[in-house]
C-alpha cells in the first residue's frame, strides 16, 4: 500500500515486542512523541515472553489511551505491516483502505474499552526464563533424543522460484551448549534418523531434498551414511542405498547397528561392509504397528519395543547356540507407550493409556517397570510425552494442554516428590521435550519457541497425592 500520509512500519512476525516497539518509534519519532513514554518500554518488558500477536493487541489498547490506534495492514508478507492512527484521521484513512481495495485489522484488546490501560500479564505466575525463536519455516524434529546437545531442525516452507512458487527442504541442528543457541548453515539433505556410537561414529538416514515442479520430494530413495563430524555431514560415506526403507528407529549396541521397520529389525555388524553383513533378526505378522519401534538400553542390555511388546536380545536357548535374538518378555496391556525412558540399570518408565476408561475418566498412567524383579509402579498422569529430565526426574509433558492444566509432570524417583509446572508459566505455550544442558535446562515450545531457565525445579508446585 503506497499511503506516504500514514507511513507503515515493517517487522516481522517473530519479533519480540521491544523490538517492534523500537520499529515503530523510529518510524514516528517526530510525528508521535508520546511513544517514548515509559508506559509503553514497560509494557514491551511485560509482554517480552509472549507471542508478537498478543503484544500487538496490548500495544493497541494502551494506544487508545493516547488517543489513537493500531492497524495492522493485511498482506502476503511474512512481516507485520502496521499503522498508528490518530483518532481525528480514522475517517480518512478508511476511505483510502476502500479506494485501494486494502484491508486492514484494528489491534486491541477483546472486551476492553478503548481508553483503558492494556490488561498486563501477572509476571508472578511466569517462570523467569531466555526465550528465542526459530526461523519462519524450521521445527525442532520430534524424535525425544539430544545428541551431543544438539537439536535436529527440520524446514519445510512455500518459496518463490521466479514466477512460481514452489518448495524447500532442509535440515540444520541447533546447539544448545550455550545460550543463545547456534543454528548451522542449512544442510541440503532430509535427515530422518542419527544414531551415534560411543566412538564418536554416526550413522544416519538421508533422503534427497531435491524438489518436482509439483513441488514434491522428486526422489523417494534414502541412503544410510556415516561419518564423524556433523558439520560435513553431506560429504559422509554412503555405505547403503534403499528404494524406500521405512528405519524409523537406529540404536548403535556393542559395535553394531540395529535398526527397525513397523515389522522387522535388523543387525548390521560392520557398518563398512553393509550389505555382506546385515541380517534380519526379526520379523513380527499381524500385530498393532500404530506405534513405531523404539530401542532403549538398561545397563549392558539391549531392549526393543515393537508390536505392544518389549523384547530383549540376549542368547539364543539351548546347549549348543551361540548367537542371540530378540525375546519376548513383557505385553502392554492399554494404548500409547511411544516413549521409553531408562531409569537406572534395570527400569523403565512409559506411558500407558488404558483400554476401557470410565466416564469422566481421561487419565493415562506412568508405568515403571524394573526388568530385574518384574514389579511395577503406576502413576496416574495426564496423555503426553514421556522425557527424561535427569537421571532419576522423569517428566509427562501433556499434548492437549487447556487453562489449568500442568504442561509438565514431573516424577523425581529417588526423592519421591511429584511437582508440575502449570498452564501459563510460558505463556499459551506448551512444552514438547525437555534437555538438561551445560548452559541451564532447555524447554522445546509446542510450536517455535525455546527457552532456558536454571529455576525450574524451585519454581514448579508440588504435588500431594
Amino acid at each position: 500500500m503506497n499511503y506516504p500520509t500514514f507511513p507503515p512500519t515493517y517487522t516481522d512476525y517473530n519479533t519480540p515486542s521491544p523490538d517492534i516497539l523500537f520499529a515503530l518509534r523510529d518510524t514516528h519519532q517526530n510525528t508521535y512523541p508520546f511513544l517514548s513514554e515509559s508506559v509503553f518500554d514497560d509494557l514491551a518488558e511485560n509482554y517480552a515472553a509472549e507471542e508478537p500477536e498478543d503484544f500487538l493487541d496490548a500495544l493497541g489498547q494502551e494506544l487508545t489511551c493516547f488517543q489513537h490506534t493500531l492497524y495492522e495492514l493485511e498482506t502476503d508478507s511474512d512481516s507485520y505491516s502496521l499503522i498508528i492512527i490518530s483518532e481525528d484521521q480514522i475517517e480518512e484513512f478508511k476511505a483510502e483502505l476502500k479506494v485501494q481495495k486494502q484491508k486492514a485489522q484494528q489491534r486491541k484488546q477483546a472486551r476492553k474499552k478503548a481508553g483503558t490501560p492494556a490488561k498486563r500479564i501477572n509476571l508472578g505466575k511466569r517462570l523467569s526464563c531466555d526465550k528465542m525463536t526459530l526461523a519462519a519455516g524450521y521445527r525442532v524434529k520430534l524424535t525425544g533424543a539430544c545428541i551431543d546437545e544438539m537439536l535436529w531442525l527440520d524446514y519445510n516452507m512455500s518459496v518463490e522460484n521466479g514466477a512460481t512458487n514452489t518448495r524447500r527442504y532442509c535440515s540444520a541442528f541447533l546447539d544448545i551448549k550455550e545460550w543463545p543457541p547456534k543454528q548451522s548453515t542449512d544442510i541440503e539433505l532430509l535427515v530422518q534418523n542419527i544414531a551415534k556410537r560411543p566412538d564418536g561414529l554416526f550413522a544416519a538416514l538421508v533422503q534427497n531434498n531435491t524438489v518436482n515442479e509439483s513441488g514434491y520430494l522428486a526422489d523417494k530413495n534414502t541412503e544410510i551414511v556415516t561419518g564423524t563430524d556433523i558439520a560435513q555431514i553431506e560429504k559422509w560415506q554412503c555405505v547403503h542405498k534403499a528404494s524406500n526403507p521405512e528405519w524409523s528407529a537406529m540404536k548403535w549396541f556393542e559395535g553394531e547397528l540395529f535398526a527397525a521397520d513397523k515389522n522387522c529389525v535388523y543387525r548390521i555388524k560392520n557398518i563398512t561392509d553393509f550389505e555382506n553383513s546385515r541380517e534380519k533378526v526379526l520379523e513380527l505378522k499381524g500385530g498393532d504397528v500404530r506405534w513405531f519401534p523404539k530401542f532403549f538400553i538398561l545397563g549392558d542390555r539391549l531392549y526393543l519395543f515393537m508390536h505392544q511388546s518389549i523384547y530383549v536380545w540376549r542368547k539364543k536357548s539351548g546347549l549348543f547356540r551361540k548367537d542371540y535374538e530378540f525375546k519376548k518378555i513383557y505385553t502392554i496391556d492399554g494404548f500409547n507407550a511411544w516413549d521409553f525412558v531408562p531409569v537406572g540399570d534395570s527400569k523403565v518408565a512409559f506411558q500407558v493409556r488404558p483400554k476401557s476408561v470410565p466416564r469422566g475418566k481421561t487419565e493415562s498412567r506412568l508405568t515403571l517397570l524394573d526388568f530385574t524383579t518384574g514389579k511395577e509402579g503406576h502413576y496416574p498422569c495426564h496423555y503426553g510425552y514421556v522425557r527424561k529430565w535427569t537421571d532419576s526426574r522423569i517428566c509427562i509433558l501433556p499434548i492437549d494442554v487447556k487453562s489449568k492444566m500442568p504442561i509438565i509432570e514431573c516424577f523425581d524417583f529417588n526423592s519421591g516428590e511429584r511437582k508440575h509446572l502449570m498452564y501459563g508459566a510460558l505463556g499459551k505455550d506448551s512444552v514438547r521435550n525437555i534437555y538438561e544442558t551445560s548452559c541451564g535446562t532447555i524447554l522445546e515450545g509446542k510450536e517455535k519457541n525455546i527457552y532456558r531457565t536454571t529455576e525450574l525445579w524451585e519454581f514448579m508446585e508440588s504435588v500431594k497425592d
